[in-house]
């Protein structure tokens, strides 16, 4: 089996912790490949740290690169669904911080929508703070 392809949308603080998990489980299973920040400051000294060469300021074009089979969102919540909807046309997994909607019936929606036999995976999240 290939390895899943990683891309981490947001490279703030809490990438850190990300790419540091994804590095101690996933062994042969995956790895971080590449970065999207529109801050080009944090962008490249995310990808510097990391040893990461695909570097992306634009979601959009993460999206279309055929280059990440996972994203790892970590947006605020606010700007989320700009990058879930067009990920999941895409068949691209997702892996969404929390909370994952901005109310109960964005996370309600996203739920189901995520949950469907066509869609590229169900929605898992973590509970607790």
């Amino acid at each position: 089996m290939a390895k899943y392809r990683i891309g981490l949308v947001c490279c703030g603080g809490i990438a850190n912790n990300h790419i540091q998990g994804c590095k101690s489980v996933l062994s042969d299973l995956g790895e971080v490949v590449a970065g999207c920040d529109p801050n080009t400051e944090t962008l490249n000294s995310f990808c510097d740290q990391y040893d990461l060469s695909l570097r992306f300021t634009d979601v959009e074009f993460l999206i279309g690169s055929e280059e990440v089979d996972v994203i790892t969102l970590l947006t605020p919540p606010a700007v989320r669904s700009e990058v879930i909807f067009p990920a999941i046309e895409r068949g691209i997994h997702l892996l969404i911080e929390k909370p994952f909607g901005e109310t109960s019936a964005d996370a309600e929606s996203l739920y189901w929508l995520l949950n469907r036999p066509e869609s590229p995976s169900p929605l898992i999240t973590n509970w607790g703070s």
